[in-house]
């Protein structure tokens, strides 16, 4: 229980940031941890095909079944993704503010990067009201532990949101974590006809 209590401790400690731009397709804030500049964006994403039949069964099996609801024709998820998907990303900016490491690579921050990360989400990312779906991709077995951490810890500070699992691609590269708003997003599905 102590453990549990400090690693709370450490993930309910982040850093000041600030605004770098807010645009409708796309918006970056960045924070500075012991010297180093770390940069988080949310961004509109494509439609996806490499994810989308287990991102489908997912979907299914968590949010609509539950509800007692049913995919009409599960292809035009692609459609609805492409307006309605934004992807979470965070990166560490070298000194020369031109070269980017996605993630928090080998700093030993990343109890205060993951609090301020949530806190930038909770703060700045939900209340634009984007989409009912938002997720993180990780590629790297080190950064896929990171962010299923990262993914416990949003779950208990962004309770509107729920952590629906994480799907593979297609390749088996990359692990997609997925967060959904559950009633907005069966609004927009039932709106479009994509379920009953």
């Amino acid at each position: 229980m102590i453990r549990i209590r400090k690693l709370n401790e450490l993930m309910d400690n982040p850093v000041p940031y600030e605004t770098n731009f807010i645009r409708s397709i796309g918006s970056q804030w960045s924070f500075v941890v012991e010297g180093i500049t770390y940069e988080v964006s949310i961004t509109r994403q494509e439609p996806d095909g490499f994810y989308l039949p287990t991102f489908n069964e997912l979907l299914y099996k968590e949010v609509l079944q539950p509800q007692g609801k049913e995919f009409v024709v599960p292809e035009m998820m692609v459609g609805w993704i492409q307006g309605n998907h934004y992807e979470i990303d965070f990166s560490l900016v070298d000194e020369d503010e031109i070269s980017k490491k996605f993630g928090i690579t080998d700093t030993g921050n990343q109890f205060t990067v993951f609090s301020t990360v949530i806190e930038i989400i909770k703060n700045e990312i939900i209340p634009m009201n984007l989409s009912s779906l938002i997720t993180f991709t990780a590629g790297e077995r080190s950064r896929q532990k990171l962010y299923g951490m990262l993914a416990k810890e949003m779950s208990r500070k962004v309770p509107q949101y729920e952590y629906m699992g994480e799907v593979w691609d297609i390749n088996h590269t990359m692990k997609r974590f997925i967060f959904v708003e559950p009633d907005e997003l069966i609004n927009s599905l039932e709106k479009m006809g994509i379920i009953v």
